[in-house]
């Protein structure tokens, strides 16, 4: 099912073409040339990225676009599914494309001076793979209280360790 892409901008093209069309449909717009911005491409198996600000060479606004082939979600209970830990493998225009929506969610949320939401970003890539994959679906494990709270223990251990793990950190919390 997967295609390998012996030409990496043709991949790139109609991930980023899938994306705009998917988000256009989604939000209603006429266009989005309003929320194009520079993309860099990472080979190197990062993660995505939204950047808000100037770095890195790019003045302004801009993503990093990952292309990997595993799908990993945040954990929110509002979104109420999530991937396995170690993601759902996708063929690899599917997964490019599901990056750059998940951006570029990011680009409107700043742009329209929106608070930052992974949970928005995560309910469109659902989306997305529900409309175009939906065989994927069946991966999606459901979200449980104790997912988000055994993080929330974790953290909080963490911080009663300090940063040597020898317990400094304990006074701040009391």
């Amino acid at each position: 099912m997967d295609h390998s892409y012996t030409n990496l901008d043709d991949l790139k093209r109609k991930a980023i073409k899938r994306a705009v069309c998917y988000m256009t449909d989604r939000y209603g717009f006429g266009d989005m040339r309003g929320l194009a911005i520079p993309i860099r491409w990472s080979v190197n198996g990062c993660r995505s990225r939204y950047y808000c600000h100037s770095c890195r060479g790019f003045q302004g606004p801009h993503m990093q676009i990952s292309l990997r082939d595993e799908w990993k979600t945040y954990v929110r209970k509002r979104v109420g599914l999530k991937t396995p830990w170690n993601g759902i493998r996708l063929p690899k225009l599917m997964r490019v494309t599901m990056s750059c929506i998940h951006e570029l969610t990011h680009s409107l949320q700043h742009r329209a001076r929106r608070p930052f939401s992974e949970v928005e970003t995560t309910r469109n890539e659902i989306n997305y793979v529900q409309i175009t994959e939906p065989c994927y679906l069946k991966q999606l494990i459901p979200v449980h209280r104790w997912d988000t709270d055994e993080k929330i223990e974790m953290y909080l251990d963490r911080c009663k360790k300090g940063p040597t793990g020898k317990g400094q950190a304990s006074n701040q919390l009391k």
